[in-house]
């Protein structure tokens, strides 16, 4: 079934919907009308379901965050080669589609991401166990770069949150346990802006869930470092090495196991002595 909302690519948006100003309302019509286009597409390609249903994903939680599936028919969707040219052109301009032509997301699980509820790019996993040489099975593109997924959280002003790595590991612990939580999307570190975010939304402790692999060792305490120089306490959870929190979720009994190790994070001890 074809997206309604694809329907819209072309079409004015009304003057209540809400803009980002940066982009204007014809290409954010256009940029969300492509992201539910990829929901839409994910929900009638039984292939797709399954591989992010089989990494333990609830078709519920597929709905809430309109989890997608680019599969390369976005623009055939379009009649008229002037009109496909127009929203090609548009949508490069966001990073959407790459100089060449292509969808950033072809192939992808996509997750759009938001801030203030308002579409401010993507997160996309490759679907295939393989991927071509110096490509990367994850994907991105963001008109604010700063933006974290799940973001809009801190509107609550919550007093503790749980960070992860990406938005499937924030949707995956989102679905079994009740903390809030924000999931990094292109950088494997927080940035002075999203301190000063975190700082400002009133939190006081972030429960860093982060396989502490050599590389995510480094840049855990790279996080904890900036965290406590603003004055945020900081916890590790005890994740193996091998496992994600994803990986973690698709074991027997793996939500009671991640959830009592969040339970018992241990304060950052920094330095060589730092245990994770």
């Amino acid at each position: 079934m074809i997206s309604s909302a694809l329907n819209q690519l072309h079409l004015e948006l009304p003057a209540s919907f809400p803009v980002n100003p940066i982009i204007g309302e014809s290409t954010y019509c256009q940029l969300t009308s492509a992201f539910e286009h990829y929901h839409q597409s994910l929900l009638n390609d039984d292939s797709a379901l399954g591989y992010i249903v089989g990494r333990g994903i609830s078709v519920n939680t597929i709905e809430q965050y309109r989890l997608g599936f680019g599969d390369r028919t976005l623009l055939q969707q379009i009649t008229g080669e002037k009109k496909r040219k127009l929203v090609r052109r548009s949508l490069q301009c966001t990073g959407f589609i790459k100089p060449n032509g292509r969808e950033i997301f072809r192939g992808c699980i996509s997750f759009p991401v938001k801030r203030l509820n308002l579409i401010v790019g993507g997160y996309g996993r490759l679907r295939a166990r393989n991927c071509c040489w110096g490509s990367s099975p994850y994907t991105y593109h963001l008109i604010e770069e700063d933006t974290l997924f799940n973001q809009d959280i801190l509107e609550s002003r919550p007093k503790s949150i749980v960070l992860v790595k990406s938005p499937l590991e924030a949707v995956s612990l989102i679905q079994v346990y009740p903390e809030p939580c924000i999931g990094l999307i292109h950088l494997p570190l927080l940035t002075d802006e999203q301190i000063a975010l975190l700082n400002h939304s009133g939190v006081k402790l972030v429960k860093i869930c982060i396989n502490p692999t050599e590389f995510w060792q480094k840049k855990i305490s790279q996080i904890a470092i900036k965290l406590l120089s603003v004055g945020i306490r900081v916890k590790v959870v005890a994740l193996p090495v091998w496992h994600d929190v994803n990986q973690l979720l698709q074991d027997a009994r793996g939500d009671k196991v991640l959830i009592k190790l969040i339970q018992h994070a241990q304060k950052w001890q920094g330095g060589s002595n730092a245990t994770y």
